[in-house]
């Protein structure tokens, strides 16, 4: 870890100090509007830019296998929370489950108004052995350089949850406490599908907690979004499904020097290659065609009338969108086949060969009509096909009129009033999935903005978080505290 304390980190324990010993001070709440450039810096970005580059440093690395991690960096990240958030552990009830997943419980003042819920996971995905060194800086140095944050996590999902974290302990220092219960909750084993999202909502529903919304990592602001090439701030109002399923031939084995006619894996590559000509079709439907609508409107123009006269144009507009890989997944269920086997040497003719096709289920459609949908496309063929576990359907599809959609729309107005708003379809999961059965709405979103392929880099060589989009994350989740939170109203021009 870092030794060193700019002044700016200094600043800030003699903050946490002085509140201890003589309460909250500073700027004054309740006492008409505020200015979110008085909220949010230069000491609350070095805070918190500090912040997120001690946190990558801890590797927190979810393996597949839980016996592979070292829980012993969990245990050193909570340590460090508790010591670099001191404002909030003091305000807060923190409560564990499933060991290292994290509760803080921020009580607000008026119990009748329904809680807010804001989320993220502090495990990350591991590195890719032998790309080390095509890091920029090292994956989990947490090197601010370049105008970034670099190192595994800084986006997802360290960078916006101690964002979170960091606009609570500045808004603490400043004076300011919430009329609204706020709850902000860490996962630790998100990037596996892990059993701590599941346990903070045990815990919750046995509280009997209802949500006014949760909000957790999703979309981000797309500079250049489908149709329009325009800003637009895409906020998840639902998610794909998920499933991997197994695709096995079997026939005679035996010496590769006496193949026979029908061998395994000419079977299996048969198969692989029907259910990869029989793609499910692109639609226009659900939380996409929210999204495609919600552009048009705002272009005007030649894509309004195309949107508004999809009888005629539906086959253009879906063309258009379909132009990239991450448009093109917005509109139907796609299959990537991820893993093969075979025999374990090359002059064997293996009796079996198998592989493993990932799914991503659109709304609107189930599992059943996945697995319908690929029998039929290898009909005839000798393969067994199933699930590998059972599949995870698409998530409900979360209101756009609601008043935590409404709160986290004027969040986004804090950054720039004159960005786009949209719902769009989160395509891969999140632990959000599982909050649904404690919040009214669930959305998934931060406001990070990149081109529509620049997220690439989440889960890939060089993850890193610029500084003008700590900035939007700032002010954003500043904005949602005390909007939210304790009904403040907030100002940006």
């Amino acid at each position: 870890m870092m030794s060193f304390k700019p002044a700016y980190i200094k600043a800030q324990e003699a903050a946490a100090l002085s509140y201890k010993n003589n309460g909250p001070s500073h700027v004054a709440m309740n006492s008409g509007s505020l200015h979110i450039n008085d909220l949010v810096g230069k000491d609350e970005r070095e805070f918190a830019a500090q912040n997120i580059s001690e946190a990558i440093q801890f590797k927190t690395i979810s393996n597949q296998n839980s016996k592979d991690n070292d829980w012993e960096q969990w245990r050193n990240f909570h340590n460090w929370l508790n010591n670099r958030f001191p404002l909030m552990h003091s305000q807060t009830k923190l409560t564990k489950v499933d060991e290292f997943s994290l509760i803080y419980e921020w009580q607000g003042s008026d119990r009748n108004l329904e809680p807010i819920i804001l989320m993220g996971h502090h495990d990350v995905v591991p590195v890719e052995k032998g790309t080390e060194a095509d890091w920029k800086h090292g994956p989990f140095s947490g090197a601010i350089a370049d105008g970034a944050i670099w190192g595994r996590g800084a986006v997802d999902d360290k960078g916006p949850l101690i964002a979170i974290m960091s606009s609570i302990e500045s808004a603490i220092q400043k004076g300011f406490a919430p009329k609204r219960t706020i709850y902000i909750v860490s996962t630790h084993d998100e990037e596996v599908f892990g059993g701590g999202a599941k346990a903070v909502v045990k815990w919750m529903q046995a509280k009997k907690i209802k949500a006014l919304f949760t909000l957790d990592e999703g979309s981000g602001i797309i500079s250049n979004a489908p149709l329009t090439n325009e800003a637009a701030a895409m906020i998840g109002i639902s998610e794909k499904g998920y499933g991997t399923m197994s695709i096995t031939a079997r026939a005679e084995g035996g010496h590769s020097s006496m193949p026979g006619k029908d061998m395994a894996v000419v079977i299996l590559a048969r198969a692989m290659a029907a259910i990869d000509k029989n793609q499910f079709p692109l639609a226009l439907s659900g939380p996409a065609k929210d999204l495609i609508e919600s552009l048009a409107y705002e272009k005007g123009g030649a894509i309004k009338f195309a949107i508004g006269n999809m009888w005629l144009t539906a086959p253009i507009v879906k063309r258009e969108i379909a132009k990239s890989n991450a448009g093109a997944a917005m509109l139907h269920t796609t299959m990537a086949p991820t893993m093969l086997q075979a025999a374990p040497k090359e002059n064997i003719i293996p009796q079996s060969a198998s592989a493993k096709i990932n799914f991503r289920i659109a709304p609107g459609q189930s599992s059943e009509e996945v697995m319908a949908w690929v029998k039929n496309s290898t009909e005839g063929m000798n393969v067994e096909i199933k699930w590998t576990s059972s599949p995870k359907e698409a998530s409900a599809i979360s209101s756009t009129s609601s008043a935590g959609w409404n709160l986290i729309n004027s969040a986004v107005g804090i950054i720039d009033k004159n960005l786009l708003v949209a719902p769009s379809l989160v395509l891969a999961g999140t632990d959000a999935y599982n909050f649904y059965a404690v919040s009214n709405d669930v959305y998934r979103f931060y406001p990070i903005k990149e081109p529509i392929d620049g997220f690439a880099m989440v889960h890939g060589t060089n993850e890193h978080l610029k500084l003008h989009n700590l900035d939007n994350m700032l002010k954003f989740y500043t904005y949602l505290i005390y909007s939210a939170g304790g009904d403040e109203k907030i100002l940006n021009n």
